[in-house]
């Protein structure tokens, strides 16, 4: 799209993360590091997910879960999330995120 304030359905630049993918919607440098935007799609997965505990010094993150459940670890706090539901994690705050398998029998 022609007017950079306005994110088509196919902008943005694409990335694969081992079977999961993904895109950047809104590079930190084009908010002066204020925030970045990406979508990421984490792949279903015929085994337990886990994203291991990890945090980001220099800016917040914010999840918006769209399908499924998700097990979120924010510090040491444990919490079951599901579509529709939303988590911030500050800059510095450890979390990781666990995923079950999809049963499809």
């Amino acid at each position: 799209m022609s007017d950079e304030r306005i994110i088509g359905s196919s902008d943005g630049t694409w990335f694969e993360d081992g079977i999961d993918r993904g895109r950047v919607l809104i590079a930190g440098e084009a908010t002066g590091n204020a925030y970045s935007l990406m979508e990421l799609s984490v792949a279903t997965r015929s085994v337990d997910a886990d994203f291991g505990a990890h945090l980001h010094r220099d800016f917040d993150e914010v999840f918006v879960i769209r399908q499924g459940t998700i097990e979120f670890v924010l510090d040491d706090q444990t919490t079951t999330l599901v579509a529709g539901d939303v988590v911030r994690v500050p800059a510095s705050n450890n979390s990781s995120s666990r995923t079950e398998p999809i049963n499809r029998s």
